[in-house]
């Protein structure tokens, strides 16, 4: 996917909103099949770019961007799981 869109600028504007689209995709079936119970199907930043890489959309550090904006201008919410918060204490 990435080969298809070097070297083309307007291509490029494409495939960083098709990412968009399939990172907001993901996101709401990780959650969707989110489990309390099973630490493994958590929506984690870790699991959300595993995910996108698996279509070679995007990077990691370009998911970590893209995840850091809609949480920014309030899309999403990230949050610690109560145990990480547990541990911490």
């Amino acid at each position: 996917m990435l080969a298809l869109y070097e070297h083309k600028p307007f291509l490029n504007r494409l495939l960083l909103e098709a990412s968009r689209t399939v990172l907001m995709s993901i996101i709401m079936c990780l959650y969707a099949r989110y489990d309390a119970a099973d630490r493994a199907t958590w929506p984690t930043l870790r699991l959300i770019a595993d995910s996108m890489a698996e279509h070679r959309l995007a990077s990691p550090s370009r998911v970590h961007d893209l995840v850091s904006r809609l949480i920014e201008i309030g899309f999403l919410k990230q949050r610690a799981a109560p145990q990480d918060r547990a541990c911490a204490s």
